[in-house]
């Protein structure tokens, strides 16, 4: 069970086995067992017995702000991977060159796949479907790489306009400050995509800092958003193209502000929330997991198979996603 908490009154406390999770509207009692992930927006109050237990129990609490930013996680310890976390550290300019080459290869083919899906709808046109194929081997660099993602990008977020109406004023994939309501909710749905993906890391004994396709950074953890990227399309972007495209969004779940741009209020991001927790729940359509995978599966099994590649020399292949 996730539980979410997105409400600056709330109050966490432990009360013997269970969270206590108190508003003015009321209690709502959890056992702590059943507990899979916290995830708090800033403004809750929780007590350090809570956070303690958590800890203990192995249960991560994540924290996102107003916006959707993702601001950190709380976790035990990782149960000491020192091999693991060797190999990380020192793999050579090569192969981090060659798993980046990997991650995009397969957020290509997803979003492919993910289009190909709606064009078998009807929803686009098989012209959209087909994305660019660039030689990625010809990239001598992560930044050369990230150039020719952006190309395969632009083809992507192209065809997904379409299906979104056009009264909300989406022209692209922009970041922060989110310059739309659509941009906003992308925003959100990555920040607790990406709370996801660093779970797995943390667990499969990476560490979600050091990377190989995001240039690292002080607070960055560019291995996670690594990680992410073959996972965007099918568990982030189908999402809120669906609630956009279905009308499940109204003008008064945003605002929007000078400095901070578009954000969703407390309605959207409940609503938004829901609809990601309860995809995570219904699992891929189809991926080279296996079947009945579940999402959480997927996502682990991604960073098992880095975590294999750089131990055994074997190559790299991230998860890839397709509808049936």
């Amino acid at each position: 069970m996730i539980v979410y908490v997105d409400r600056f009154d709330a109050d966490l406390r432990k009360d013997d086995d269970e969270i206590v999770v108190r508003t003015p509207d009321g209690e709502r009692r959890v056992p702590i067992r059943q507990v899979e992930r916290l995830l708090l927006c800033t403004g809750a109050s929780v007590s350090s017995d809570l956070l303690v237990a958590l800890v203990r129990l192995g249960v991560p609490t994540a924290f996102l702000a107003r916006d959707g930013h993702f601001l950190g996680r709380l976790e035990g310890p990782d149960g000491g991977r020192v091999a693991r976390l060797r190999a990380q550290f020192s793999v050579s300019p090569a192969r981090r060159l060659e798993f980046a080459r990997a991650l995009v290869a397969a957020k290509r083919d997803n979003q492919e796949a993910l289009l190909r899906a709606a064009a078998r709808n009807r929803r686009i046109g098989e012209s959209f479907a087909a994305l660019p194929d660039p030689d990625l081997s010809s990239a001598a660099d992560a930044e050369s790489l990230l150039g020719l993602e952006g190309l395969v990008a632009r083809a992507y977020w192209a065809a997904l306009r379409t299906l979104i109406p056009a009264e909300w004023g989406f022209v692209g994939r922009a970041y922060r400050p989110a310059p739309d309501a659509v941009n906003a909710a992308l925003n959100y749905l990555y920040a607790i995509l990406r709370a996801e993906v660093e779970q797995g890391v943390h667990r499969a004994g990476l560490h979600p800092d050091a990377g190989f396709l995001h240039a690292d950074r002080p607070g960055r953890p560019s291995l996670a958003l690594d990680l992410m990227e073959p996972f965007r399309p099918w568990l982030a972007d189908r999402i809120a193209v669906r609630l956009f495209a279905q009308k499940r969004f109204a003008p008064t779940d945003f605002e929007s502000d000078e400095v901070v741009g578009w954000s969703l209020v407390e309605a959207g991001r409940e609503r938004l929330v829901a609809e990601f927790f309860a995809e995570r729940a219904k699992g891929p359509p189809a991926c080279d997991v296996g079947a009945r995978t579940t999402w959480p599966d997927a996502l682990a099994e991604q960073s098992e198979r880095l975590a294999r590649a750089l131990l055994g020399g074997e190559p790299f292949r991230p998860v890839r996603v397709w509808s049936r």
